[in-house]
């Protein structure tokens, strides 16, 4: 399996051809949702527990399966206004999703491999759920395309092969060269904007100059021939200068870069004597200010603590995803979480309030619940309803305040207590709960 791009340039690299070879590309038809969970559950599980093994960081077998069961056969989600589970594939965007993917197709790999090689298959390299493959003739495509194609009835393969003796393979175009050596350049879908981050943009200038130098590092690094190499050069300074980046900057720092990749670095690397704990401090970048500020803050730490590196890391004060801090608009309040409530009584003006992390829907079934051996003690508004002969409106609901954390939860449903006062309410507690909390 691969690593990164860089991976599959230094192997790929390394392939010797001969006349009659071909490269093709396959890849897995939407992966991700088409993994069978349960399958890949259990390959998973014996990889974890091999021969007697009994403990794997420190879950047993079952527990360890049963976790993996959960996160991705009860992943929940909206459409039209209801409710779905995903019982099979994992969903886009789960962490899980690479995992599941690599440990699938490793093991198909490993069932089949045998059989590829029979059937003509010199190179695979694998990526994910795209592969560079090299075959011992152009005829032999439609026979291996078949044969993956029969492996499993969730997976289907498609196939680009050579146009011009050369393929796109992740963000390289690998050719064959006149001497049957493969090279790689760097490619561009025909989706690539050429958008970078902008030069007028409120970041700190470094990440700007960093940037710079990781796409010149990038084609320093893919680009096997020199002449490839100027080339993209010349059109990395096109593409940065249409993002507002100062020719006289771009200049400055490509030339710098290619100064340093042509001598050898003799910097002594460090060792346990000198060797200091490093500490990180992330600051919202305002203004340029805070850069001086950074890196004053920076000399008074280290002149005054010899043994500790600080290292200041400047982040947006306010990003998009802070406006819209729920995925899904659940408008059904009995389904919604991480909410403060109030709870009236229809009687009298006696009210209590509370909060919970989960379904409020079922917070509230606790509520109207009666006390049992495990639960002998009976809520405010149940206890309130028994004792006056009251009842309690659990259907008028009210929703008075949200937060994005339990925490902050605690924080919001204290102060509306000292605000409101009900009288269903222990306020002493929840005084003294705010103040843990705070202090």
């Amino acid at each position: 399996m691969l690593k990164d791009t860089f991976d599959f340039v230094n192997r790929v690299s390394k392939i010797e051809m001969v006349e009659g070879d071909f490269i093709v590309s396959f890849d897995v038809e939407s992966l991700f949702t088409n993994i069978p969970v349960v399958e890949t559950v259990d390959i998973i599980v014996k990889r974890a527990f091999p021969g007697r093994t009994k403990k794997f960081h420190g879950f047993d077998k079952e527990t360890l399966k049963e976790l993996l069961l959960i996160c991705t056969t009860e992943s929940h989600f909206v459409f039209n206004d209801f409710f779905y589970d995903q019982i099979d594939g994992v969903s886009m965007g789960s962490p899980l999703g690479p995992s599941f993917a690599n440990f699938f197709i490793d093991a198909l790999e490993n069932k089949i491999m045998s059989k590829l090689r029979r059937l003509g298959v010199k190179t695979w390299l694998r990526f994910v759920d795209d592969t560079f493959v090299v075959l011992k003739g152009k005829e032999l495509v439609d026979g291996v395309m078949s044969f993956l194609n029969e492996q499993h009835k969730n997976i289907r393969f498609t196939v680009e092969t050579e146009s011009n003796k050369s393929i796109p393979f992740l963000d390289t175009r690998v050719k064959v060269n006149k001497d049957l050596k493969l090279t790689t350049t760097l490619y561009h879908k025909k989706t690539f904007t050429g958008t970078y981050l902008n030069w007028t943009s409120l970041t700190d200038r470094k990440y700007k100059i960093g940037l710079i130098y990781c796409l010149l590092d990038r084609i320093w690094k893919i680009c096997s021939d020199q002449e490839e190499r100027d080339f993209e050069v010349s059109k990395l300074k096109v593409i940065l200068a249409k993002n507002d980046y100062p020719k006289a900057i771009i200049e400055k720092e490509t030339e710098k870069f290619l100064k340093n990749r042509t001598k050898i670095r003799t910097t002594a690397p460090q060792t346990e004597t000198n060797k200091k704990a490093v500490k990180y401090l992330v600051l919202p970048f305002v203004n340029n200010k805070v850069i001086d500020y950074g890196k004053r803050l920076r000399n008074f730490i280290e002149s005054n603590f010899a043994d500790l590196e600080l290292k200041v890391v400047f982040v947006a004060p306010l990003e998009m995803r802070n406006l819209f801090k729920f995925k899904d608009k659940v408008t059904d309040k009995f389904k919604q979480s991480l909410v403060v409530y109030r709870i009236n009584c229809s009687n009298c003006k006696s009210f209590y309030i509370g909060k919970t992390e989960r379904i409020l829907g079922n917070r509230l079934k606790e509520h109207s619940r009666k006390p049992t051996a495990k639960t002998p003690n009976p809520n405010a508004p149940y206890k309130h309803s028994v004792e006056t002969g009251h009842i309690i409106n659990y259907e008028d609901i009210e929703i008075i305040d949200r937060a994005d954390s339990n925490f902050k939860l605690c924080i919001k449903e204290t102060l509306h207590i000292i605000e409101s006062k009900p009288d269903l309410n222990t306020l002493c507690k929840n005084e003294f709960d705010l103040k843990t909390l705070i202090f």
